[in-house]
């Protein structure tokens, strides 16, 4: 795994995002069962044009598992992670019970300013 990681990142900050989910492809067999590995992916996916509803797929899970980690979490950053706005912004996850729904929704709450 610290290879394949290796490898990804070179990739990724070539910004060979095709290459780098082929690469991912090729890995699938033996590291599919990896946290990591999946959202790793989802990363890549999310950043190449329409595959958001693919990618949402690898964040659902990975939201659900850690839900209450990711919802006491402060944001560093004053741009929203791929795994809050890809599965809202495409379309995928609409309804109100989804986790990224959910967490979206808290944020909003969170980050706006009194009226």
């Amino acid at each position: 795994m610290p290879v394949l990681m290796h490898q990804a990142k070179v990739l990724w900050e070539r910004g060979d995002y095709s290459e780098l989910e082929k690469l991912f492809r090729r890995t699938a067999d033996y590291c599919s069962n990896s946290e990591t590995w999946k959202l790793n992916v989802a990363h890549v996916l999310y950043l190449q044009d329409n595959k958001f509803d693919v990618a949402a797929s690898f964040y659902e899970p990975i939201v659900k598992t850690n839900y209450d980690n990711v919802r006491t979490t402060r944001r560093t950053g004053s741009s929203n992670p791929p795994w809050q706005t890809g599965p809202v912004s495409s379309g995928v996850s609409r309804n109100s019970g989804s986790p990224a729904y959910s967490l979206s929704k808290e944020r909003e709450r969170e980050y706006s300013l009194p009226s």
